[in-house]
């Protein structure tokens, strides 16, 4: 029994398309097992948060950096100072915004400091309440988690293009093959 050129290269494309989608069906599940696995960090950050009282912001960005967020304290109050709920004043110190006092996320502990000479004087701190510290986690890891589906978006519709260059590739070579045979 002999197969035509056409029937042997439809046997190749139903292969290379099976492959693809097997290699996708294991892309899902792995993004399945990682998000699986956030979700039980996240739950117990929330068991940890509503055990405590309010926290530095400081101490929230390494809570977000176990949750796999690519974060520091200066990122994490760039993007509060970006997304309104913290404000820079003018001597250059970190106050919360009317917003997320508000909202009821962060509160400001004033600490009275006297220095050695007997002066005095009044310094802040940022705390993340705990309704807070939720907040900023779920809205953190939710923002990363659009981010991730963007990148992975893109590089699908880049393994698309590639495919389709490839198989425009193969088809203009097996035309000329046939025409000159």
């Amino acid at each position: 029994m002999t197969y035509s050129e056409n029937q042997v290269c439809d046997t190749i494309m139903i292969a290379i398309q099976a492959l693809e989608a097997l290699h996708t069906e294991c892309e899902l599940r792995e993004q399945a097992e990682a998000k699986l696995e956030a979700e039980h960090k996240l739950l117990f950050a929330d068991a940890m948060l509503a055990a405590s009282d309010g926290i530095r912001v400081s101490d929230l960005a390494i809570v977000l950096k176990q949750n796999g967020v690519e974060t520091g304290e200066h990122r994490l109050y760039q993007w509060l100072r970006d997304n309104g709920y913290v404000a820079r004043m003018a001597c250059g110190t970190n106050r919360p915004t009317q917003k997320s006092m508000e909202l009821g996320v962060m509160e400001l502990k004033r600490t009275v400091m006297v220095n050695g000479c007997g002066k005095t004087r009044m310094t802040y701190t940022i705390r993340i309440t705990p309704k807070g510290q939720a907040y900023f986690i779920h809205k953190v890891m939710a923002q990363k988690e659009i981010i991730n589906a963007r990148e992975a978006a893109k590089k699908e519709v880049a393994k698309q293009q590639a495919k389709i260059k490839r198989d425009s590739e193969a088809r203009k070579a097996n035309c000329q093959a046939n025409k000159a045979g």
